[in-house]
This record gives C-alpha cells, structure tokens and sequence, in this order.
C-alpha cells in the first residue's frame, strides 16, 4: 500500500475512531484526536490539542497567573511573557506590574492554548492550584521588595 492510500485509508477511519473515543468517553490529549464533532484540523489550530470550542468555559480572571506571574508564564509555554514580567518586576515595577495584569486577563486563555489538560474541569484544578502557590510566591515577593522600596523612599525622601 502506497503512502496515499494509507492517507485515505486513515481518514477513512476517522469518524469510526472519533465515536469509539466518544464511547469509551476518553478526552482530547492531541490534535489527532477529536471530539464534539470538531475535526482534526481545529483542533490542530490549537498547539496544546485542547479543543477550541471549551475556550469560552475557561475564560475569567486568572489568579494564579496574576499573582504568580513569571513563574506561571514559564510554566505554561509562555518564555517572552515571564522573562518581561520577571525583567518589569525587578527593574521596572510598572511594567511588571502591567504584564502580571495581562496575565490575569488573558491567562486562562493562554494556558488553554498553549499547555494540554484533560478536560475543563482539569483546567480549574490546575490553576487553583496555581492561585494557591501564587498567593505564597506573592507573599514571598512581598516580604523581599517591600523592605527595600521603604529603604529607597526614605533615602529618596529622607
């Protein structure tokens, strides 16, 4: 068998895999996959295979995007975003401060996009998660910057 015919073949056999995985009730882990009637190229569009259509049930606030913001930016494939907030944070508060804020809108969706999870319910398991950690990461931070912007005011303001 040619590699066409094997090409045909395996799309032939699409919508018999895509009602078996609805069957077994097993969840999209790649963009091979498909389920709730998306076919594979949407799902391709997408590079963590998670399905499109669930982007409107993780929309929201991202807590743990926001108050974790560069650690979580790396965690979830985000290098550009975690090396500006980490840079804003040290050196430029207002820009770290703005890039944490973009986080918290726009993290959910990114997380969706760019890191696979099992289903919606998974998702919201892991970024409470993070919400958790980023409370103790926020705290952290706090606890380190907060004493040397008191010691620059007062050197600055005297």
């Amino acid at each position: 068998m040619g590699p066409q015919q094997a090409l045909v073949a395996w799309a032939a056999e699409l919508p018999n895999e895509r009602k078996a995985w609805a069957e077994r009730g097993e969840v999209n882990h790649g963009a091979q996959r498909s389920s709730g009637g998306h076919s594979v190229s949407e799902l391709a569009s997408l590079p963590s295979g998670n399905d499109p259509a669930a982007l409107r049930q993780v929309r929201g606030w991202n807590w743990g995007a926001f108050l974790a913001s560069w650690l979580w930016a790396f965690a979830h494939r985000q290098p550009l975003l975690g090396v500006a907030t980490l840079l804003g944070l040290l050196f430029w508060q207002w820009i770290g401060l703005a890039c944490a804020v973009y986080l918290g809108v726009e993290g959910s969706k990114l997380a969706w996009r760019s890191r696979p999870f099992e289903d919606v319910a998974h998702f919201r398991r892991v970024q409470r998660r993070w919400m958790l950690w980023g409370i103790l990461v926020f705290a952290i931070e706090i606890i380190l910057v907060l004493p040397m912007e008191i010691e620059t005011f007062h050197i600055l303001f005297g």
